[in-house]
């Protein structure tokens, strides 16, 4: 897991532990490789039939490492298409 982490999401991961535990990936909105692990909670109870519910941070270990930001928070982009 990522070092970098927000004092909002900080404080809220050390609530609830959540676990690596998904068949699925999902796409960084930094780079688009489709490489980011889902997490689970594991008290949360399963809903059939749609297994569990999944929460994907918003870009990879990598990206976050490289930008420096908190992977759980919403990239800001600093530019704007016209």
């Amino acid at each position: 897991m990522s070092n970098y982490l927000c004092k909002i999401h900080k404080e809220m991961l050390i609530y609830k532990q959540l676990i690596p535990l998904t068949p699925y990936n999902a796409l960084c909105t930094n780079c688009l490789k489709k490489n980011i692990k889902g997490y689970s909670y594991p008290l949360q109870p399963i809903i059939y039939p749609f297994d569990y519910n999944y929460i994907f941070p918003m870009m990879c270990d990598k990206c976050s490492h490289d930008l420096k930001q908190c992977k759980w928070c919403r990239i800001s982009r600093k530019s704007v298409l016209l």
